[in-house]
């Protein structure tokens, strides 16, 4: 008997290990499964939420686990009524079916296709995503059409009319689809030439140069002015000369614009926003309130609204009511990482607040790819003087377009060894001892190359006072340099 028990001993540890290994996961996530089965699905919805969060590490290690879980959370959005957000969680379960090397399972089909040709195209696979695009433009899903005339666009790269269709569906997407639109539209207009160009051309070209990681702000507002030379009442085009103007820092012209598209649709949720986020450039938060306020109104059921709300009241010092628009902004949509990160950035100068740290983890689960992620994952890790680990997360950040204009700031400052002020922090620049710990990652090449790549982005950045020296005192050492560098050549010589 003894004997026995002691052989049954390492099989019985054996398999309590991976038991105890495995059980968290299974366990969450067989209690996520029973909720939706019991028709819970707003609570099978958080527990999917949660096992994103809670097992992070479980699921970038298992693409099949991780298609399981995005999937379950899908079904259990659109079970709850709430199909734009399933449609997100849809296509990350996809993008994890990618991983593991299989086609997507959640792209719809078009209702028809048989009614469209484009006959210009000679190749039939390439004529066959192009009427796949097309049926989905007719329905007004313009990223899958986006996605098969980007398809056709690999087999027949040279159409300018497949490039034309292309470029304007996937600036209607916008987003990351902007990289894709810029130079198809580019290579469009040379081909067309101005005279030939159509109004819905001009206005894919001015939407992506402004949108684009490194925007072309002259290139963009003359294809505006295209588009209101033919119609001046053309809203996207006066909306998007609003958005140009606010990503360059001129909030004054910004205001006239978004005054302009206000007079065509006053209730717009984007020119609302545009109001709000040009009087924040101006500092005046009050006025910004007004405008999140009344899109909020419209609104009361939009996710962007409640967190955009939640900034306005966090810019008038009224912390209590940004989280609670931000949490309603996670209620409303708890796909996306943004309405997390907005909370993040009111926790994190609560030095014993763990709050931000949960919710960085929950972003970084909804999104890993997110370069707002990797900026607050840097400045929680700069916070606590771990420079060295901040750095690369902020440099990946920096890699996005004008809205991280901010993270090349501070990526500049840590190169500068200037570093970076967290008022109130037990960490910050503001202590000469602190200040001292951002000397062994001084790069002034580096720190030159981000701040001047800051001021074209927006020459009235709130720190361009600060930049103009640094960068003169920067130009000056580097000058010494050279001179001392052909000085050394010519002894040498």
């Amino acid at each position: 008997m003894k004997s026995s028990f002691r052989m049954w001993l390492p099989v019985a540890a054996v398999f309590l290990a991976g038991t105890l290994w495995a059980g968290p996961f299974e366990d969450a996530e067989a209690k996520a499964k029973a909720l939706f089965d019991q028709g819970k699905f707003f609570d099978a919805a958080t527990a999917y939420k949660s096992i994103l969060s809670d097992h992070r590490d479980v699921l970038k290690a298992d693409p099949e686990k991780a298609y399981a879980v995005w999937q379950g959370f899908g079904e259990s959005l659109l079970k709850d009524g709430r199909k734009d957000q399933a449609k997100q969680a849809f296509a990350r379960a996809d993008a994890h079916h990618k991983r593991k090397g299989e086609t997507a399972k959640n792209i719809p089909e078009p209702k028809s296709t048989n009614m469209y040709k484009l006959d210009s195209l000679k190749n039939d696979k390439a004529q066959d995503l192009y009427r796949r695009g097309a049926a989905f433009i007719e329905e007004k899903q313009y990223e899958y059409a986006a996605m098969e005339f980007d398809k056709a666009l690999g087999i027949e790269a040279d159409n300018v009319d497949l490039m034309e269709i292309a470029g304007i569906a996937m600036a209607e997407v916008g987003d990351t689809w902007f990289e894709k639109a810029l130079p198809l539209m580019v290579k469009v207009r040379a081909a067309r030439k101005d005279a030939a160009m159509k109004p819905a051309a001009w206005l894919a070209l001015g939407r992506a140069a402004t949108h684009v990681k490194k925007p072309d702000f002259a290139l963009a507002e003359e294809s505006l002015k295209m588009v209101l030379k033919a119609d001046p009442q053309n809203f996207p085009a006066i909306l998007t000369m609003g958005e140009l103007f606010l990503i360059h820092g001129e909030y004054k012209k910004a205001i006239e614009w978004f005054e302009k598209a206000q007079k065509i649709e006053a209730a717009n949720l984007r020119v609302l926003w545009g109001l709000g986020d040009s009087y924040a450039g101006l500092k005046e938060h009050e006025k910004a309130l007004l405008f999140y306020s009344q899109a909020w109104d419209e609104n009361p059921e939009n996710a962007d609204a409640a967190f955009r709300l939640g900034v306005g009241y966090k810019n008038v010092g009224r912390p209590d009511d940004a989280i609670r628009f931000h949490e309603t902004a996670i209620k409303l949509d708890p796909t996306k990482a943004k309405y997390h990160l907005g909370l993040v950035e009111i926790y994190l100068p609560r030095i014993m607040d763990f709050s931000a740290r949960k919710h960085l983890d929950q972003a970084l689960a909804l999104e890993p790819d997110n370069l707002l992620c990797h900026y607050y994952n840097g400045l929680f890790l700069e916070m606590r003087r771990n420079i060295a680990e901040a750095i690369p997360e902020y440099a990946l950040a920096a890699t996005g377009g004008p809205e991280m204009i901010h993270v090349k700031y501070q990526l500049a400052n840590i190169y500068a060894a200037v570093g970076n002020s967290f008022p109130a922090n037990n960490f910050s620049n503001e202590n000469p001892a602190d200040k001292m710990e951002y000397l062994p990652y001084k790069d002034v090449k580096r720190a030159y190359t981000l701040y001047k790549e800051i001021l074209a982005i927006n020459p009235k950045y709130e720190h361009a006072a600060e930049i103009q020296p640094r960068l003169a005192a920067i130009e000056e050492l580097l000058d010494t340099q050279r001179t001392l560098d052909q000085l050394i050549e010519s002894k040498i010589k």
